[in-house]
C-alpha cells in the first residue's frame, strides 16, 4: 500500500512537470527587442541623377562667343560698322535638331557653350552627341580664293573643337586659337579634335595666341591640316623655361603661365576623312551662301549674304524637315568613378548609328562599332565644370556639335573662410582646429514642408590650412528633384561668439561662406529646433524646453540664473535666481531660442579661460519613443524614430480526411492587437491558397510598449476544432474534423428510425465519394460562431493547463501531508 502511494506521488510530480513544460512551450511572442527595431532617418541627402535632353538645353547651358579683328568695326570684313551684337556673335542652338553652331564658316570667330552646373566625379556621367568639324582640312580645292579676298590669308580649315572638364568656376572658358578653349583653364582635363597642325608658339597679347602652346605631335608640316584627336591636361602653376611640363617629360624653351596645355602624345588619334572629317561634297553640310551647285560663293559677294557660312538648316522655313545627320560623327564622353579616388574618362567614336538622338537602346545594337580614341584617369575628389569651344582665325570652318543627351549628377562646391576678430589671439583662447556643420535645406513646395537637415558629420577647419576649407561634390538635387541649398554653422568655441555670412547668391553653384569669431563678454547664443519627421506636425509636442549647460573641467552641470551677467532679468523676466536657466520654444516662435547675458570667460587659478556652454533638451516621456534628439552646436535636431514593421502570415490547413465534402469554401479570420480588433475580418479560401499575410504591422506603440498580435477564426463550422501552431511570424490554423460521440438513447432512437426508413436495413449507405451518410448530416448542420479564444500570439494560451497543473500540485501536497499524519 505504501508503494502504491509513493507511485502516486511520483506520477503526479511527473505529470505536473510535463504539463508545466507544455505550458511554457505554448507561451510564444511575436516581438523584437525595442533597441533593435528602432531606425533613425538618415541625415545624409538622398540624391538623384539628372538626364538632360534637347528640350532641357537652354535651361541648363549658356551660349557665348566673340569675334576677332576682321569683324570688329573698321576691320577688313566690317569696315563701316555697326558693331555685331552678342546674339550675332555667340554660338547658336536649334532645339529641333539639337545642333549647336559654335562657329560659322567665317574667319576670326569663336563660340562656346558651358554647363550651368558642376558635375560630380563621385558618380558616372555620359555626354552623347555628334561633332561636325567642317570640310576644310587644308587649303581645300573648294575654297581657292584670292588671299586679298580672304583678309590677306589663304583659306585652309581651322581650328577644331575642344571639350574641357575643369575644376574652376562654372562658365569659365580657356583661350581660343590653338588652345581651343582648354589652355588657360587650370587643372583641366580636355579632349580636342584639332584640324590645324601647329608649331610651338610663345604667348602673345592677342587672344588667338595668348598663353602659347607646344608644337603639335608628330613630324607634320604646318598649316596643312593633319587633323588629330588628343587629351590635353593643363598646369596649375607657372612653369619656368626648360622645365618639365607635368609628367610628360617634355619642355619648351620659354616660360609658361598656369593653365598651359600639355597633350598626351601616347594616345594621339589621327583623324582622316574616313574617320571623322567630311572632305567630300556628298558628306558636306550645306551652308548659307553656297551657290546653286552647293559650293561656297567666294569673295566679298559671299559676305553680303545674311548669315553666310551658317548651317543651311537655319535658313529653312518653319515646318521644313531639317537635316541633323549628314556629316556628323557620333561621339560619347563616358566617365566612370573608381574605388581609389580616381575615375576614368573614355572617348568613343561610334560607327554604324543611322538615327539620332543616340539612345541607350541604340547603343546595344550589334551593328554599332565602338572606336576608343582616348582614355584618361582623372581625380574624383574635385567636381568639374564643362566648357565646349571652337574657334577660327586666318583659317576657318563651320564647326558644330549635335547635342543628344547628358546624364550626370549636378553638384555644388562650398568654400568656407574662417576669420578671427580677437586682436591676434590676445587672450590665447584661439584653438588650432574648429568644427563646422554643413546644413542641407529644401525649400517648401505646395505639398511639402521646408526641410533643414545636417549634411553628414561636422568638418574640421585647421589653422595649418589657413582657416579655409573647400567642400566639393555636394549634391545639387535630392532624389525628388528638389534643389538643395547649403549653409554652415560653427560648433561653438569657448569664449567666442560666432556668426556666419553668405558671400554670394544662394542660387550659385559656387557657394562661399565667411565664419567670424569674435571675443564677446557677455555673449549670446541662439539656436533652432529642427524637426525631421516628414512634416508630421501632429506628432510633435506643443512646446519643448531647452536647458543651458556648461563644462567645469571634465564635469558637466546645468547653469543657474545667479551665474549670469548682471541685468539678466531684463531678458528672462522675474525668475528665481537659484533656478536653472531654460528657454521654452514652440511653433509660434519658429522653434527658435536664445540665451543671453552669458559670461564668456572666467579666471581659474589666475588664468583667463573661455566657458564652454552647450544645450540639452527636455523631451517628455510621451515623446521619447517618437523622436531621437541630437544637439549639433547650438541647434537641436529631432528625428522621428521609425519603428520597424513586421508581417504576420496565416496559413489554413485541414485535418479532415474522408470528410472533404463538408469542408467550407472559405473561412474568415480576425486580427487583434493587444486583444483589440485590428482592421476588418479577412476571408480566405482556395483562390488565396488558404494563406493570408498581414503586413505593415507596428512592433511597438507610441509609448514604446511591444504590441502582441493574435488571430481568431470566426464562424468555425460544426464538427471542426481549430488548433494553432505558431513559428516565428507564421501562424498555422489547423481545422480538424471531430466526429461526435453518439448518445446511446439517441442512437437507439436513430436506429429505430433507420430501421423504419430503410426497411430494416441498419447499415449506413455510402456516397459516390466513399464518405458515409453521417458526412451529409454534418454538412447540413448550420454553422455557428465559436466563442473559443484561440491562442494569442505573445500571450499564455495554456491558461487551463496551468490551472490543471496547480490542482495536481495541490493534490500531491495533500497526499504527502496525509501520509505524514498517518506516520505520527
Amino acid at each position: 500500500m505504501i508503494l502504491n502511494k509513493k507511485r502516486t506521488v511520483i506520477f503526479s510530480l511527473i505529470g505536473l512537470i510535463f504539463i508545466s513544460l507544455l505550458t511554457l512551450l505554448s507561451v510564444q511572442t511575436i516581438q523584437t527587442n525595442a533597441e533593435e527595431v528602432v531606425t533613425v532617418h538618415s541625415t545624409d541627402v538622398d540624391t538623384g541623377a539628372t538626364t538632360l535632353t534637347r528640350s532641357d538645353f537652354n535651361d541648363n547651358f549658356t551660349l557665348s562667343g566673340t569675334v576677332g579683328m576682321r569683324y570688329q568695326v573698321g576691320g577688313a570684313f566690317n569696315p563701316f560698322g555697326p558693331a555685331l551684337t552678342d546674339d550675332e556673335t555667340k554660338a547658336r542652338y536649334d532645339e529641333e535638331t539639337g545642333i549647336i553652331t559654335l562657329t560659322p564658316n567665317r574667319n576670326d570667330w569663336s563660340g562656346n557653350f558651358t554647363l550651368n552646373n558642376r558635375i560630380s566625379t563621385e558618380q558616372p556621367f555620359k555626354l552623347k552627341g555628334a561633332i561636325y568639324l567642317g570640310d576644310r582640312t587644308d587649303e581645300d580645292w573648294r575654297d581657292k580664293e584670292e588671299a586679298s579676298e580672304n583678309g590677306g590669308t589663304p583659306s585652309g580649315g581651322a581650328d577644331g573643337i575642344g571639350f574641357a572638364f575643369h575644376p574652376e568656376e562654372v562658365g569659365k572658358v580657356g583661350f581660343t586659337g590653338a588652345n581651343m578653349g582648354i589652355g588657360g583653364l587650370k587643372g583641366a582635363i580636355g579632349y580636342k579634335f584639332d584640324t590645324y597642325w601647329n608649331t610651338a608658339q610663345q604667348s602673345n597679347d592677342d587672344d588667338n595666341h595668348r598663353l602659347g602652346w607646344e608644337e603639335d605631335p608628330g613630324s607634320k608640316a604646318p598649316h596643312q591640316g593633319n587633323p588629330f584627336g588628343s587629351f590635353i591636361e593643363t598646369t596649375t602653376e607657372p612653369t619656368p623655361a626648360n622645365t618639365p611640363l607635368l609628367n610628360s617629360g617634355r619642355t619648351v624653351p620659354f616660360a609658361t603661365g598656369a593653365g598651359f596645355g600639355v597633350a598626351d602624345w601616347n594616345q594621339v588619334a589621327w583623324l582622316d576623312t574616313s574617320k571623322i572629317l567630311q572632305n567630300s561634297g556628298i558628306s558636306r553640310r550645306g551652308e548659307i551662301g553656297d551657290d546653286t551647285d552647293g559650293n561656297p560663293v567666294q569673295g566679298e559677294s559671299r559676305r553680303l549674304t545674311s548669315d553666310y557660312g551658317y548651317d543651311a538648316n537655319d535658313d529653312l522655313l518653319s515646318g521644313s524637315t531639317k537635316d541633323n545627320t549628314t556629316g556628323f560623327q557620333n561621339v560619347i564622353y563616358d566617365y566612370k568613378p573608381g574605388d581609389s579616388g580616381k575615375g576614368t574618362l573614355s572617348i568613343y567614336l561610334l560607327h554604324g548609328i543611322t538615327t539620332n538622338p543616340i539612345s541607350s537602346g541604340t547603343l546595344t545594337e550589334e551593328s554599332i562599332v565602338y572606336d576608343l580614341i582616348g582614355q584618361k584617369e582623372i581625380d574624383s575628389s574635385d567636381s568639374l565644370a564643362l566648357a565646349v569651344s571652337a574657334s577660327t582665325g586666318a583659317f576657318r570652318n563651320l564647326q558644330q556639335f549635335r547635342f543628344d543627351s547628358f546624364e550626370y549628377s549636378a553638384v555644388k562646391r562650398l568654400t568656407i573662410d574662417k576669420i578671427w576678430e580677437d586682436e591676434s589671439d590676445i587672450n590665447g583662447l584661439r584653438p588650432d582646429t574648429i568644427e563646422v556643420q554643413v546644413w542641407a535645406n529644401l525649400k517648401a513646395t505646395n505639398n511639402k514642408e521646408e526641410v533643414r537637415l545636417p549634411y553628414k558629420t561636422p568638418i574640421e577647419i585647421r589653422a595649418t590650412d589657413n582657416w579655409t576649407y573647400v567642400y566639393d561634390n555636394l549634391p545639387k538635387y535630392n532624389n525628388e528633384g528638389r534643389e538643395i541649398f547649403y549653409d554652415v554653422t560653427e560648433i561653438p568655441v569657448a569664449g567666442y561668439e560666432s556668426t556666419s555670412q553668405r558671400l554670394n547668391d544662394e542660387n550659385d553653384s559656387e557657394i562661399q561662406f565667411k565664419l567670424s569669431n569674435k571675443i564677446q563678454n557677455p555673449l549670446t547664443i541662439s539656436g533652432e529646433k529642427i524637426w525631421l519627421d516628414d512634416g508630421n506636425i501632429t506628432s510633435r509636442p506643443a512646446h519643448i524646453i531647452v536647458q543651458l549647460w556648461r563644462k567645469d573641467g571634465e564635469q558637466e552641470r546645468q547653469v543657474q540664473f545667479n551665474e549670469l551677467a548682471t541685468g539678466y532679468q531684463s531678458f528672462y523676466g522675474q525668475v528665481n535666481s537659484n533656478d536653472f536657466v531654460t528657454q521654452e520654444t514652440n511653433s509660434n516662435k519658429n522653434w527658435e531660442y536664445t540665451f543671453s547675458h552669458l559670461h564668456g570667460m572666467e579666471e581659474i587659478e589666475g588664468v583667463e579661460q573661455g566657458i564652454q556652454y552647450f544645450l540639452k533638451e527636455e523631451l517628455s516621456t510621451d515623446y521619447k519613443y517618437r523622436y531621437e534628439s541630437q544637439v549639433i552646436g547650438r541647434d537641436i535636431v529631432n528625428t522621428a524614430i521609425e519603428v520597424e514593421k513586421m508581417s504576420l502570415i496565416v496559413n489554413k490547413e485541414w485535418d479532415d480526411k474522408g470528410y472533404e465534402s463538408i469542408r467550407p469554401e472559405t473561412i474568415t479570420i480576425q486580427l487583434s492587437a493587444n486583444n483589440k480588433l485590428q482592421g476588418n475580418p479577412v476571408t480566405i479560401g482556395v483562390s488565396e491558397k488558404w494563406t493570408w499575410e498581414f503586413t505593415d504591422l507596428a512592433i511597438r506603440d507610441e509609448l514604446g510598449n511591444d504590441i502582441l498580435y493574435s488571430i481568431k477564426e470566426i464562424d468555425v463550422p460544426k464538427h471542426y476544432q481549430v488548433d494553432q501552431i505558431q513559428e516565428n511570424n507564421k501562424i498555422t490554423l489547423i481545422n480538424k474534423f471531430v466526429k461526435e460521440e453518439p448518445n446511446p438513447e439517441e442512437e437507439e432512437e436513430d436506429n429505430n428510425n433507420n430501421n423504419i426508413n430503410n426497411d430494416g436495413d441498419s447499415e449506413p449507405t455510402n456516397n459516390n465519394d466513399g464518405n458515409s451518410n453521417h458526412s451529409e448530416e454534418a454538412h447540413n448542420d448550420a454553422k455557428k460562431e465559436t466563442t473559443e479564444n484561440l491562442p494569442v500570439v505573445g500571450q499564455y494560451s495554456g491558461f487551463w493547463l496551468i490551472l490543471v497543473g496547480a490542482a495536481l500540485l495541490f493534490g500531491v501536497v495533500l497526499l504527502v501531508k496525509h501520509k505524514q499524519e498517518r506516520k505520527k
